[in-house]
């Protein structure tokens, strides 16, 4: 009886002394994943901040969003869709075309009752906002953005009264190999969407176009909405380092109704009725706008630059409000307005630094 005690005993280090091979075979191997190949992430490159370079070296509050968050998997039919995950940015009326989407970010723009105030909204480096403070991204085709970037905090103050944050959107550009694509779209509500868009690039330019069309009826009574836009952007090479960008912006928004806001009973007898008097009076909005800029840039000479803007809109404006008596408004206006920035790289007590000095008038 004690020779098979004993044998047993021999056998359980015998076990474990077979899981040392093992583990030395593991670690041996280890190393040879390190050949692997590996893939470089491409450059996130923040413009916003006025000053070109990569988004881990921006010393501000900064967010980048992507063409592929954008547009893959999106309806396309509000900024809020791919802006959501944007710490400290925050956005109402959303679905309700008339009142425009309102955007605040880190509590700059809360107070306004409609659209967008506080924050600056520029679209290929051309305001969006409009000289008296008033933004609205209604206008913007959501199908045709390459990169959203978000400055929030005091580094915004760079673009003057807009101190509570930037976001600035690039349209996509002209990629090497031409293409032409289309976007078809449906859904619930009534919801369409046709898009066509096309770009390439040739020796000494590059060019994107892009056409759609949007409509929606709407969750609620009085809340549908038609919009077109044609969007367009062509940058050129002038050699020796130098280029002109031209952007190009129309939009026709023939119907965004109002089905205001409604009491607490009305919502829960009916969750997609409007409120009586918008429907009697048609409450909603039209809107047409055209806006074209033109952004020059060019070098003078070892680390010297400069570059010039200017632009020009004309917006006609209509809306029915929910009442009698003073219940319409239009109005037509045309905006225009330019900017000048100089740039320095070079380096002070041996180190580098970029100095940029410019002014805007809008």
């Amino acid at each position: 009886m004690p020779h098979p005690t004993v044998n047993s005993r021999r056998a359980a280090p015998g076990r474990g002394a077979m899981l040392i091979p093992i583990l030395v075979l593991a670690a041996t191997r280890a190393p040879a994943q390190d050949a692997t190949p590996t893939h470089r992430l491409e450059e996130i490159i923040v413009t916003s901040t006025r000053i070109e370079r990569n988004l881990r070296q921006v010393p501000a509050a900064a967010s980048v969003i992507d063409e592929a968050t954008i547009q893959l998997g999106r309806q396309q039919l509000g900024l809020d869709e791919s802006l959501n995950r944007v710490p400290g940015l925050f956005m109402q009326n959303r679905y309700n075309f008339a009142q425009d989407l309102r955007i605040a970010i880190r509590g700059f723009g809360a107070r306004a009752n409609f659209g967008i105030r506080g924050v600056k909204i520029l679209v290929d480096g051309i305001p969006e906002t409009l000289p008296d403070g008033q933004g609205q991204v209604d206008n913007i085709d959501l199908g045709a953005i390459g990169q959203v970037e978000v400055l929030r905090g005091p580094s915004s103050s760079m673009y003057g009264n807009a101190s509570g944050g930037v976001i600035a959107i690039t349209s996509e550009a002209g990629p090497e190999e031409p293409f032409a694509e289309l976007r078809v779209a449906g859904g619930a509500w009534d919801y369409q969407k046709l898009q066509l868009k096309a770009g390439g690039r040739s020796d000494s330019a590059d060019y994107f176009v892009s056409l759609s069309d949007t409509r929606l009826d709407g969750f609620r009574e009085q809340s549908a909405t038609v919009n077109t836009q044609l969007t367009g952007r062509a940058r050129f090479d002038l050699g020796n380092d130098r280029s002109l960008l031209a952007a190009l912006h129309l939009t026709d928004q023939p119907i965004a109704d109002d089905a205001g806001a409604v009491t607490a009973q009305i919502a829960l007898d009916n969750p997609r009725a409007a409120w009586p008097a918008n429907i009697n009076f048609n409450a909603g909005e039209a809107l047409k706008q055209s806006r074209i800029g033109l952004v020059y840039s060019m070098p003078l000479g070892d680390g010297h630059a400069i570059s010039a803007r200017n632009y020009y809109v004309w917006r006609e404006f209509s809306n029915s409000l929910p009442f009698a008596n003073s219940g319409i408004v239009e109005f037509d206006r045309f905006f225009a307005g330019g900017g000048f920035s100089y740039s320095y790289d070079g380096e002070l007590f041996d180190l580098p630094h970029r100095l940029i000095v410019g002014i805007d008038y809008d």
